[in-house]
């Protein structure tokens, strides 16, 4: 659910307390950067075999009579100055593009295409298909280093393989910008970058948010245990300590479990853990149990890191434990951009009035909304988070390629960690010194149907 607007919506830095800031407008658009060399929608129909051995393409126009003039223009030697004044610059694509998570490979692929049209420098994708794997990741990486013409790669997606590619690329001194969210895989080497923005990341920021915007003293955490929740949790307890705040209760539980009742009630205080080193504490732990039947609420704000199904479980389980939540409760609910994977209308309510973090705002400017339209009016869809993170993390490539020409793996690398910065369609990004992700987030809150709303 969105809400249209013309005026710019705030956003929360992550390297700040504050949740202020304008939204710097870009209102012209870079001429096209097109390289018409073959159509990217037949990569997906070739066999294996094909795929891994890589084919070259770059987008072509939506339309089929698009796609012939081009292909006609450049028979005849009639192409537009712009596609033959400049050689483009050949750029590695190593995504899943077969097999389990095919899906995120084309998200990124539709990234990539809408992101092309806003390049200066002209580009030409040599995409290779990792089909999910490590080793085929890493290969595929081996083998665009051995071609002197690739100046840089993109991909993968995935955190094993993009770690199994990034260690390839270091060792050959390829820089290499990969998609996955996993924080630290930049500190491979020098020629390794981090194009998304980390589930710690939104987690600090978070806690900054509670404590300085929110003014909440006594923050709680109910995160699942699993490689997600237990980062998400661990870099909140962090940065809300650091912020000055109280972190009095932290709870996990399986995700996989469809009644967290004994979790939910241990983190209301409901129910304490049993102590069973000897006979005497273990009778003074039950002695304590019957004490606290009631709930015994020591936090005012409580961080839930999961996605939106697992959310709405465990809010009602928390509600049952008596933990006061939604509007007119004294619990102020908090949670990652994964509260947007789904529903969240099914927790009755319970949801409404939390603060939830969002990687992207379709409506945050005119000139983003004009971006977004465009991406609209090819692919008949919104954008996700994926495929706005992509395309920003392109935009970021094209600013480093139009400084080093021609374009050398060398020179790429050195302008990557220059510390320079865009303002793409998930507001100002940039590089951290040491290849990771600078940008700021979104929040949202929810209201009682589960809908998500600019707040700040």
């Amino acid at each position: 659910m969105w809400r249209s607007r013309s005026t710019c919506q705030r956003r929360l830095p992550l390297a700040t307390s504050s949740c202020c800031g304008s939204c710097a407008r870009r209102d012209s658009m870079a001429p096209s950067s097109r390289s018409f060399v073959d159509d990217c929608a037949n990569t997906s129909h070739r066999t294996k075999t094909e795929a891994r051995r890589g084919a070259d393409w770059a987008v072509l126009p939506p339309s089929p009579l698009g796609r012939l003039l081009v292909l006609v223009w450049f028979a005849i030697g009639l192409a537009p100055a712009a596609a033959w004044a400049e050689e483009p610059v050949r750029i590695g694509v190593v995504l899943p593009l077969s097999g389990e998570h095919a899906a995120l490979g084309e998200a990124v692929t539709s990234g990539l295409e809408w992101a092309t049209d806003q390049l200066s420098t002209p580009v030409e994708w040599v995409v290779r298909d990792s089909e999910g794997s490590d080793s085929v990741a890493a290969e595929a990486v081996r083998e665009l280093c051995e071609d002197p013409t690739i100046a840089a790669i993109i991909g993968p997606v995935g955190v094993s393989e993009a770690k199994a590619a990034a260690e390839q690329a270091e060792a050959l001194e390829m820089p290499i910008l990969t998609l996955t969210s996993a924080e630290g895989i930049e500190n491979i080497g020098d020629h390794v970058f981090r194009l998304r923005l980390s589930p710690e990341s939104q987690s600090r920021a978070l806690a900054v948010f509670a404590v300085n915007a929110l003014q909440r003293k006594r923050l709680a955490v109910f995160y699942p245990d699993d490689d997600y929740g237990r980062a998400c949790m661990r870099a909140f307890v962090d940065a809300a300590n650091a912020a000055g705040a109280d972190v009095t209760t932290i709870e996990a539980y399986d995700p996989d479990d469809s009644k967290p009742d004994t979790e939910a009630e241990l983190l209301s205080g409901k129910k304490m853990r049993k102590l069973t080193t000897n006979t005497s504490t273990k009778k003074a732990a039950e002695s304590s149990i019957q004490k606290r039947r009631k709930p015994s609420i020591d936090f005012d704000l409580l961080f839930i890191p999961d996605k939106a199904p697992h959310v709405v479980r465990s809010l009602a389980f928390l509600q049952l434990s008596g933990v006061p939540l939604g509007y007119g409760g004294s619990v102020q609910l908090l949670g990652t951009s994964a509260w947007a994977s789904g529903d969240l209308g099914g927790s009755d309510g319970l949801a409404a009035g939390a603060f939830v973090s969002r990687l992207f705002d379709a409506e945050v400017s005119d000139a983003v909304l004009t971006r977004v339209q465009r991406f609209v009016d090819r692919f008949e869809r919104r954008p996700t988070e994926l495929e706005a993170q992509t395309h920003d993390g392109i935009l970021l490539l094209g600013e480093a390629l139009e400084v080093c020409k021609p374009a050398s793996r060398g020179c790429v690398t050195q302008q990557l960690r220059s510390g320079g910065s865009v303002e793409g369609i998930t507001g100002e990004v940039g590089l951290t010194s040491s290849g990771g992700l600078s940008r700021s987030i979104f929040i949202f809150d929810v209201d009682e149907q589960g809908g998500l709303w600019p707040a700040y």
